[in-house]
Protein backbone atom coordinates (compact mmCIF):
# COMPACT_ATOMS: atom_id res chain seq x y z
CA UNK A 1 0.00 0.00 0.00
CA UNK A 2 1.25 3.77 -0.58
CA UNK A 3 1.23 6.15 1.75
CA UNK A 4 1.56 10.27 1.39
CA UNK A 5 2.16 11.84 4.44
CA UNK A 6 0.76 15.39 4.92
CA UNK A 7 2.17 18.12 2.93
CA UNK A 8 4.76 15.59 0.91
CA UNK A 9 4.75 15.10 -2.80
CA UNK A 10 5.96 11.91 -2.93
CA UNK A 11 4.30 8.40 -2.15
CA UNK A 12 5.60 6.03 -0.42
CA UNK A 13 5.36 2.06 0.46
CA UNK A 14 3.44 1.09 3.71
CA UNK A 15 2.70 -2.46 4.77
CA UNK A 16 -1.18 -3.30 5.76
CA UNK A 17 0.23 -4.12 9.59
CA UNK A 18 1.69 -0.53 9.98
CA UNK A 19 -1.21 1.44 8.16
CA UNK A 20 -3.78 -0.61 10.09
CA UNK A 21 -1.36 0.66 13.42
CA UNK A 22 -1.65 4.13 12.12
CA UNK A 23 -5.54 4.29 11.89
CA UNK A 24 -5.76 2.69 15.08
CA UNK A 25 -3.65 5.24 16.85
CA UNK A 26 -5.26 8.08 15.24
CA UNK A 27 -8.91 6.73 16.14
CA UNK A 28 -7.58 6.25 19.94
CA UNK A 29 -6.31 9.83 19.64
CA UNK A 30 -9.64 11.44 18.62
CA UNK A 31 -11.27 9.67 20.79
CA UNK A 32 -9.25 10.89 23.96
CA UNK A 33 -9.66 14.39 22.49
CA UNK A 34 -12.96 14.34 21.73
CA UNK A 35 -15.07 12.12 24.54
CA UNK A 36 -18.02 13.46 26.24
CA UNK A 37 -18.46 11.35 29.43
CA UNK A 38 -21.27 13.53 30.39
CA UNK A 39 -24.08 15.54 28.36
CA UNK A 40 -26.53 17.60 30.19
CA UNK A 41 -25.74 16.34 33.29
CA UNK A 42 -26.62 12.55 32.29
CA UNK A 43 -23.25 9.88 32.03
CA UNK A 44 -22.83 8.56 28.26
CA UNK A 45 -20.65 6.02 28.92
CA UNK A 46 -23.43 3.74 31.40
CA UNK A 47 -25.38 2.71 28.13
CA UNK A 48 -24.91 1.26 24.84
CA UNK A 49 -21.06 1.14 25.33
CA UNK A 50 -21.03 -2.34 23.04
CA UNK A 51 -23.43 -0.49 20.65
CA UNK A 52 -21.44 2.28 20.49
CA UNK A 53 -18.00 0.39 19.68
CA UNK A 54 -19.39 -1.96 17.25
CA UNK A 55 -20.84 1.50 14.91
CA UNK A 56 -17.54 2.76 15.27
CA UNK A 57 -15.74 -0.48 14.18
CA UNK A 58 -18.26 -0.99 11.52
CA UNK A 59 -17.89 2.47 10.14
CA UNK A 60 -14.16 2.02 10.38
CA UNK A 61 -13.99 -1.40 7.99
CA UNK A 62 -16.16 0.52 5.86
CA UNK A 63 -13.99 3.52 4.79
CA UNK A 64 -11.06 1.14 5.27
CA UNK A 65 -12.81 -1.33 2.11
CA UNK A 66 -14.65 1.35 0.02
CA UNK A 67 -11.19 3.42 0.39
CA UNK A 68 -9.57 0.05 -0.82
CA UNK A 69 -11.99 -0.50 -4.04
CA UNK A 70 -11.82 3.31 -5.08
CA UNK A 71 -8.24 2.19 -5.29
CA UNK A 72 -8.37 -1.24 -7.10
CA UNK A 73 -10.54 0.85 -9.53
CA UNK A 74 -7.91 3.29 -10.49
CA UNK A 75 -5.47 0.77 -10.81
CA UNK A 76 -7.77 -1.45 -13.07
CA UNK A 77 -8.97 1.53 -15.25
CA UNK A 78 -5.19 2.82 -15.43
CA UNK A 79 -4.08 -0.83 -16.73
CA UNK A 80 -6.80 -0.66 -19.70
CA UNK A 81 -6.07 2.53 -22.06
CA UNK A 82 -9.88 2.05 -23.62
CA UNK A 83 -11.35 3.27 -19.86
CA UNK A 84 -9.56 6.32 -19.51
CA UNK A 85 -8.03 7.73 -23.04
CA UNK A 86 -11.18 7.30 -24.75
CA UNK A 87 -13.39 9.12 -22.46
CA UNK A 88 -10.47 11.71 -22.15
CA UNK A 89 -10.26 12.46 -26.08
CA UNK A 90 -14.04 12.88 -25.58
CA UNK A 91 -13.52 15.65 -23.51
CA UNK A 92 -10.62 17.38 -25.43
CA UNK A 93 -11.91 21.08 -26.34
CA UNK A 94 -10.68 20.28 -29.74
CA UNK A 95 -13.23 17.91 -30.12
CA UNK A 96 -15.74 19.94 -28.24
CA UNK A 97 -17.47 21.45 -31.66
CA UNK A 98 -18.30 17.48 -32.31
CA UNK A 99 -20.23 17.02 -28.97
CA UNK A 100 -23.85 17.53 -28.45
CA UNK A 101 -24.90 19.65 -25.62
CA UNK A 102 -25.57 17.58 -22.60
Amino acid sequence: MLYRRPYATDWEPLDLDTAMDMVADRVVETRRRTWKWEREGIRTARTGRPAAVGAGLALLAGSTCKSFGIFAAGIASAEDPVCTVGPQRGDAPHNAERKEPR
